[in-house]
């Protein structure tokens, strides 16, 4: 089976959705208050309609991973929203997604991609670094890196 990673459809709302609340509830628990994030609610007016691009990583036609892509000031990008079902990790589908959205930054002319995580969460921190990304600070309980371009 190949790895597709494609543009998101409105068709792709509810697996989406999906994909990035059940990573979310993996990561706080007990603590996850679906409520909180209401941009999942409506993906395409949250990030499409602003600007952003959001793509979709399938395997065997299901979608297993997902991030997103705005601008940020003049010449920035962030990542938001990303996510890979539990099931896939490790497995470099994450890595390839980031390559995505730095491909997509640089045919923006963008000059950085900016991306935040929970400090705390480890994993996310050592990929994000594995990325090439920086931590450049922490505020919040996050640690806040950039990738320049």
């Amino acid at each position: 089976m190949a790895f597709l990673i494609r543009d998101f459809a409105p068709d792709d709302q509810d697996a989406v959705a999906q994909l990035i609340l059940g990573g979310m509830r993996q990561r706080w628990g007990s603590r996850f208050d679906p409520t909180a994030d209401p941009d999942i609610d409506d993906l395409w007016a949250s990030y499409i309609d602003a600007g952003g691009e959001i793509v979709v990583g399938e395997l065997g036609g299901s979608a297993i991973a997902t991030t997103t892509l705005m601008g940020c000031g003049a010449r920035d990008g962030r990542i938001l929203r990303m996510s890979v079902a539990r099931s896939h990790r490790g497995c470099g589908f994450g890595r390839l997604l980031v390559a995505e959205m730095v491909a997509r930054s640089r045919r923006r002319g963008m000059l950085v991609l900016h991306v935040s995580t929970d400090t705390p969460w480890v994993d996310a921190v050592a990929f994000y670094k594995a990325c090439g990304f920086v931590a450049t600070s922490e505020s919040g309980g996050d640690t806040h890196f950039e990738l320049v371009l």
